[in-house]
């Protein structure tokens, strides 16, 4: 089942590895993984990665410690591949429900519009949250399973026809 980013989802770093506290209020850079939680910073040492297509976060949701795969979908690149933007997002919903059947112990979450940019654009979210104690193995296969049925593949398909 896919679920909407909830307001007690947070990021304990970026997609570059940065890391910080996540109170947006509050926030506060980290000086090294030794200053996280001691899941996070084992879930930073042993899976954390960027050499992936998805951006990898270090994650909290309802106060369980996690790690999360995230994918983005915006108007600018629904125009590229030649499709209307709710035609892309009905691509990332089913892509979420894909995502949720094949893996339902972890959490999946999609929303539209949910990150708004300073210059007023906004993208919407696919969310994989796999809580502290998924194995590496169990990371792969999402990454793996999410890199084989990305809409981007279809969409790249429907181009070259």
């Amino acid at each position: 089942m896919v679920k909407p980013i909830s307001k007690t989802y947070k990021y304990w770093s970026n997609g570059c590895g940065d890391l910080f506290t996540p109170d947006v209020n509050t926030r506060t850079d980290l000086d090294s993984a030794d200053d996280l939680p001691a899941q996070l910073k084992e879930l930073f040492c042993n899976l954390w990665t960027e050499d992936k297509y998805f951006r990898c976060y270090l994650s909290e949701l309802d106060g369980q410690y996690g790690i999360a795969f995230e994918d983005e979908y915006d108007r600018a690149a629904a125009e590229e591949f030649g499709v209307s933007y709710e035609d892309y997002l009905d691509k990332a919903k089913s892509f979420a429900e894909k995502i949720s059947v094949k893996f339902p112990k972890f959490t999946v979450m999609f929303s539209k519009d949910c990150q708004v940019w300073s210059d007023g654009s906004t993208d919407s979210i696919v969310a994989v949250f796999m809580p502290y104690g998924v194995s590496k193995k169990e990371f792969d296969a999402v990454e793996a399973f999410m890199d084989k049925n990305h809409p981007v593949r279809e969409l790249t398909k429907e181009a070259a026809v």
